[in-house]
């Protein structure tokens, strides 16, 4: 596994996980249709959007630092919980073979 694209993977996943926590708390609150606040709504915006492209990003990385192009990350991503299990059982292709 290339470890440079292992740890930016974690680095997006952390943000998606901060981001997702953030999503949790809006949800817990009471809807308003018209928020008194627009910096509310905007911050609101633009946490959904981190969330959204932290776990793309992700995705990509960690499909790269697997040796696979980061778009497969991408198509991956696309199938979430089910293309995360199939991320996760992908073969290493960056394993080197020890010789016998």
């Amino acid at each position: 596994m290339i470890i440079k694209h292992k740890k930016t993977s974690l680095i997006f996943t952390s943000l998606w996980l901060v981001s997702f926590l953030f999503i949790i708390y809006f949800i817990s609150q009471p809807y308003n249709l018209l928020p008194a606040d627009s910096n509310e709504a905007v911050f609101k915006m633009v946490v959904f959007g981190a969330n959204f492209i932290s776990l793309l990003l992700a995705f990509c990385f960690y499909s790269k630092a697997k040796g696979y192009p980061s778009f497969l990350g991408f198509l991956l991503w696309a199938l979430l919980f089910i293309g995360f299990i199939i991320l996760l059982y992908l073969p290493d292709k960056t394993v080197e073979k020890s010789s016998s």
